[in-house]
């Protein structure tokens, strides 16, 4: 039983594992890190880890949308904006990067710009129950500024 369990030990320990550093070019160690930031609200860090992911894959639509989200909840809309327009410039059948940039416009108070964003995404994706809301939100919006239309 002895041998047994040491050689289940030997089998682990030399089980090669990667690990990556700060000076890593490996682009999910960047995005995962990236994540955990957002969750602790350490948005300028955030930041930093999206660039890094982006200095590895400038074409990769999910840290563009990152680097989106992460500027919106920094109330940092229009650079948000961006962010996301280059998302969907590499993938125009993104439906979340489509729906995040609707929710940078509404913050905005460009609700009309919104919901056509927010149109597309359920073109994209019909069952999307955050841009139905969302789109809602925003007619309501404007039928409040313009309450006769």
């Amino acid at each position: 039983m002895i041998i047994k369990n040491v050689s289940i030990l030997l089998i682990f320990m030399f089980t090669i594992v990667p690990v990556y550093s700060e000076n890593s070019e490996n682009l999910d160690y960047w995005m995962e890190k990236g994540k955990n930031l957002v969750k602790e609200m350490e948005f300028e860090e955030a930041l930093t880890c999206w660039d890094k992911a982006l200095e590895i894959d400038s074409k990769n639509r999910d840290a563009w949308d990152s680097k989106g989200l992460t500027l919106y909840h920094m109330k940092k809309y229009k650079e948000g904006i961006t962010c996301f327009d280059k998302a969907i410039e590499i993938d125009p059948e993104f439906s979340y990067g489509w729906c995040d940039k609707g929710q940078a416009l509404k913050a905005l108070g460009r609700y009309k710009e919104a919901i056509e964003c927010f149109d597309k995404a359920l073109s994209i994706n019909p069952s999307d129950k955050f841009s139905k809301q969302f789109r809602e939100e925003a007619v309501k919006a404007l039928n409040n500024i313009n309450p006769n239309r």
